[in-house]
């Protein structure tokens, strides 16, 4: 287990993102100076699974000024990429309300010629209120950043930005949004994953405002990238037959809030309180014959105590990790769930299956086990916020160990 360090933002382990010899861990939760300003501090953790060394710290300045409703973090390379989105509007008479200060930042950040980790890039976007960072997608060459909060027409919000790499710089190369049929307030770019030339962005809506659109799959070809599928659920959970949805799954709300993509599959987490119907699902998608269909649908046993199911998701040819996380309520409203990752097995062809008991989160009050997850090699890293009275914590698994199978199926990544 790995405890806030010395110093640390409260909440330490929201937001994750590894490769192999490499953990970064930082928080939603900013470090207080000037304000309205704040920062960002990631913890970078290298060595084998093993033995992390002791972490070097990396600040980064936002716009914001206490809390943020999404910090993007990803690892790749040897790089990684933070977005510092700023403060999300506030919403008056049908308008987003622009908070002043500085505009949201990413910064990518390399290993100098002296080991020393280094900003390499800075990519700034003065309309705070875009959210533009709130979700990163980094792989190779390609950077993506989400900007669910950028208005691309009168009554549609949420935009991808695409930069390539060419030498030190990251040049813009694209900007996308939903196509005309599909707008609707979705919030295009709150979840994002990149795999190859494929990449998958969620638009879960705004909560308790708006409802969402379809999940979005863009597809590199000829060096643009194009729209190669709408993602909607179609299949009930626990039957696997058609359904008419749960009033919140057909606005649309909660759809998209996390997105993995593994080559020619994808999974879509539509996480929800247990008091509001369903406690959350998992669509997955399959690319068949040049379309995306519904495969499968999946959710906890009936029996686990979990709610927000879908909170974060890892999927690679033949595991899929899924976590279950939730804010605590104040007290008295509801029992805190003690959050859980699920883990899923398939064979080619197959389905999706449990690989065995679920990871259960430490008995804190409000841990919020399961908020982030990160995979480096066969280490699982499970970030807890609110463990440690609030300081938060990172806990450590052996996937062998807990979700025996291969690590190899038919999708190659």
């Amino acid at each position: 287990m790995l405890l806030a360090p010395e110093g640390a933002p409260r909440r330490f382990g929201a937001v994750l993102a590894a490769e192999e010899g490499l953990l970064a861990v930082t928080s939603d939760h900013l470090r207080e100076r000037q304000e309205p300003r704040g920062l960002v501090s990631v913890y970078l953790y290298e060595g084998t699974e093993g033995d992390l060394h002791s972490p070097t710290r990396v600040d980064v300045w936002t716009g914001a000024s206490r809390r943020v409703r999404g910090v993007g973090l990803a690892v790749d390379d040897g790089r990684w990429v933070v977005g510092t989105p700023g403060e999300f509007g506030m919403y008056v008479a049908g308008w987003r309300q622009a908070p002043e200060g500085p505009g949201a930042l990413v910064t990518v950040h390399e290993r100098s010629a002296g080991g020393e980790w280094r900003t390499s890039c800075r990519l700034l976007q003065a309309y705070r209120t875009s959210e533009f960072g709130a979700a990163v997608a980094l792989s190779g060459g390609t950077l993506v950043v989400g900007a669910p909060s950028e208005m691309s027409s009168y009554s549609d919000w949420g935009a991808l930005r695409v930069y390539e790499r060419d030498g030190p710089r990251w040049t813009p190369l694209e900007r996308l949004v939903a196509p005309d049929p599909v707008r609707g307030g979705g919030e295009l770019g709150r979840a994002l994953d990149l795999d190859g030339d494929r990449l998958v962005a969620g638009a879960p809506g705004i909560p308790f405002t708006i409802g969402g659109g379809p999940t979005q799959v863009f597809e590199r070809r000829g060096g643009e990238w194009v729209l190669d599928g709408l993602l909607r659920p179609s299949i009930g959970p626990r039957s696997g037959s058609p359904f008419e949805p749960p009033d919140s799954y057909r606005r649309g709300r909660n759809f998209g809030v996390s997105v993995a993509i593994a080559g020619t599959v994808v999974a879509v987490g539509a996480p929800t309180p247990s008091d509001a119907g369903p406690c959350g699902a998992v669509w997955i998608f399959e690319r068949i014959a040049g379309e995306w269909r519904t495969s499968q649908c999946l959710q906890p046993p009936e029996s686990d105590p979990v709610v927000w199911f879908g909170a974060s998701l890892h999927l690679e040819p033949g595991l899929l990790l899924v976590s279950s996380a939730r804010p605590c309520l104040p007290a008295g409203e509801r029992p805190c769930s003690p959050g859980a990752v699920y883990g899923y097995r398939r064979q080619p062809g197959g389905p999706w299956k449990l690989a065995g008991p679920p990871l259960v989160g430490e008995p804190w009050p409000g841990a919020e086990f399961g908020t982030a997850i990160a995979v480096a090699g066969d280490a699982l890293f499970v970030g807890a916020p609110g463990a440690d009275g609030g300081r938060g914590a990172v806990f450590r698994y052996s996937i062998p160990e807990r979700f025996p199978g291969p690590r190899r199926g038919a999708e190659g990544r």
